[in-house]
């Protein structure tokens, strides 16, 4: 969910850009059931993977031909990674290696969450829609269901009524389908580690293009709320637009010159949370997005997500 907005230019409070939905008259809520969307969905699925079939028969290209599916580990090596112990079941050994890898928390906090009274937003637009789907990077592994994102594009290009109806539909009903969270863990080995340990293994999770496609709305849409409010600190330079590692070391050698030509004293101090974005409690979150200037419409679809 760590996106950056599209094309919104520099946002502040005096200085705010209008983003690609409001110009636009965006589509009422559908009426058709949430059923009705996801079979129709499901047909429309079948019909791009037939038309990309084709295509990569007319390339010869092997779908399963990635980086992700390389140097991977398979399910009947799993209980090795427990010290070489092959005993229990292979869903065991898994359930073993997520508890080590994603741990509880020490301390378990009781975060009150709060209803947002905040305006909701409008329905997402086709363009706007358009556009995540056409920056889509191309070669990444599909999830769990083998869609990927140039099955994504093909879909979109043929029936671009289809992805509309399905998002502005979930944004309506506030809820991010528990069959776009199912995500297909792989494990990758750390260069020079013990193969035998849970810990010498990276893991990634492979997630449905689809709910990728419907995350990615719902940040542009949280990040430019949050950088038209000036609700972010000017200090953090990850996840924005316009900021970078590389605008933080410049920002941190001037304040070094600064002191130093100041007669000053510098210390550095940098930390390192091991698994903090894995690890990272989810009401937590949604405590500060209820007390942040987010959508309730947007808030409820991440309370639906986390």
């Amino acid at each position: 969910m760590g996106g950056q907005p599209k094309n919104f230019g520099k946002l502040s409070a005096g200085n705010s850009v209008a983003p690609p939905w409001i110009p636009i008259a965006g589509p009422r809520a559908p009426s058709q059931s949430q059923e009705f969307i996801f079979d129709k969905l499901r047909n429309l699925i079948y019909m791009g993977k037939q038309a990309l079939v084709e295509f990569l028969k007319k390339k010869r290209q092997n779908p399963r031909d990635s980086a992700a599916f390389r140097k991977s580990v398979f399910p009947s090596q799993i209980p090795y990674l427990i010290n070489g112990d092959p005993k229990g079941s292979l869903q065991e050994a898994a359930q073993n290696i997520l508890d080590q890898i994603f741990l509880s928390p020490a301390i378990s906090t009781n975060y009150n969450l709060t209803t947002s009274t905040q305006p909701s937003d409008p329905p997402f637009s086709p363009q706007e829609i358009s556009a995540v789907i056409e920056h889509l990077p191309s070669g990444k592994a599909p999830g769990i269901d083998g869609i990927d994102n140039l099955l994504i594009k093909i879909i979109h290009k043929r029936f671009n009524n289809i992805f509309p109806t399905l998002f502005n539909k979930c944004l309506h009903l506030s809820c991010f389908p528990d069959s776009l969270k199912i995500g297909n863990i792989i494990s990758f080995q750390k260069r020079g580690k013990d193969q035998r340990l849970a810990s010498s293994y990276r893991p990634i999770s492979l997630l449905p293009t689809i709910g990728k496609v419907l995350e990615e709305l719902m940040t542009q849409r949280l990040t430019y709320h949050l950088e038209s409010t000036n609700s972010l600190n000017d200090r953090q330079h990850g996840f924005r637009e316009g900021k970078s590692v590389d605008t933080a070391i410049n920002e941190l050698l001037r304040n070094i010159k600064t002191r130093r030509r100041d007669g000053k004293h510098v210390l550095v101090l940098s930390i390192d949370i091991k698994g903090a974005f894995d690890n990272l409690q989810h009401r937590a979150i949604l405590k500060t997005l209820d007390a942040s200037a987010c959508p309730s419409n947007i808030n409820r679809l991440f309370h639906s997500l986390l």
